[in-house]
């Protein structure tokens, strides 16, 4: 914006991460498959008809879960003279605003503690499984072998993970992995050119993830998880908040409603870098 030179803005979203699901309900409810007894077999042809062989059967147990659309909201107040004095002013306080409004919804994907108004967030579900380096791993395994172990946790329990996701430092750890003869492992990670990758899977790089912490999982796929929106973004600018009008003073109000659903958790796993293992192969 002409004539302003405001501080640096994360360039990847976490809800871009995600399938965006309109709605216009503020909360609802799914079944979560949480058991399934498999007693498919063969029969065994019957030959006397007052005695026929008859199949097993099978069980399935769901549970019923729920959702609930949360507003994510803040405002500024600023003197009406700056509005007529201040070209361009109206559109940056509105960049910035909404700026800060999208980092804290960021947060509260990944680190929503459930409770209150808060987002149950990628981090905080306790039926999504951490993979952690220190204690799941075996001596020798970098970073990349972390999220590369906890896709294939993902893949044995029969889901399929689409993306990694970390923060740019600790990608920037990853692709500077070298081998014993000093020679880059991840080489074409080194071009701009070069898709951002790892072993196989897209990565995302967001400042909003803690150092040390990244995921893997189903991202994109709305049977795994998605972002309910009931509202985008609004922007208001009133005076009508208590004596504002006679002091001269604007309210710039943005808010939106949505919410984070993680229909399946076993697509998703959390990776955690704390430390270097030191176990060995099971």
């Amino acid at each position: 914006i002409p004539g302003f030179v405001p501080q640096g803005v994360r360039e990847t979203r976490v809800r871009d991460l995600f399938t965006i699901i309109p709605t216009e309900k503020g909360a609802g409810q799914y079944l979560r498959e949480t058991g399934y007894t498999n007693a498919a077999a063969t029969k065994a042809e019957s030959t006397d008809p007052s005695s026929p062989a008859s199949f097993s059967a099978s069980t399935i147990t769901n549970t019923l879960k729920s959702w609930t659309v949360q507003t994510l909201g803040h405002y500024i107040r600023f003197p009406e003279e700056l509005l007529e004095d201040v070209p361009m002013l109206k559109a940056y306080l509105e960049s910035r605003m909404e700026a800060g409004m999208d980092d804290e919804e960021d947060r509260q994907i990944l680190h929503g503690s459930g409770t209150g108004a808060d987002f149950m967030g990628l981090f905080n579900d306790p039926l999504v499984t951490q993979w952690t380096w220190s204690t799941d791993g075996v001596s020798g395994d970098n970073r990349a072998d972390a999220f590369l172990m906890a896709a294939t946790a993902i893949l044995v329990a029969n889901y399929s993970p689409t993306g990694i996701a970390m923060s740019f430092t600790d990608w920037a750890k990853i692709i500077k992995l070298k081998d014993s003869q000093g020679n880059y492992l991840f080489p074409y990670a080194h071009h701009n050119e070069a898709p951002m990758g790892l072993w196989g899977l897209p990565v995302a790089r967001s400042n909003a993830f803690t150092l040390g912490q990244g995921a893997v999982g189903a991202f994109g796929n709305p049977g795994a998880a998605y972002i309910a929106d009931r509202m985008a973004t609004t922007m208001q600018i009133t005076d009508k908040y208590n004596d504002d009008v006679i002091k001269g003073l604007l309210l710039l109000v943005l808010r939106k409603r949505c919410c984070l659903v993680i229909s399946r958790p076993e697509s998703f796993r959390q990776v955690s870098l704390n430390a270097a293992p030191s176990g060995t192969e099971s």
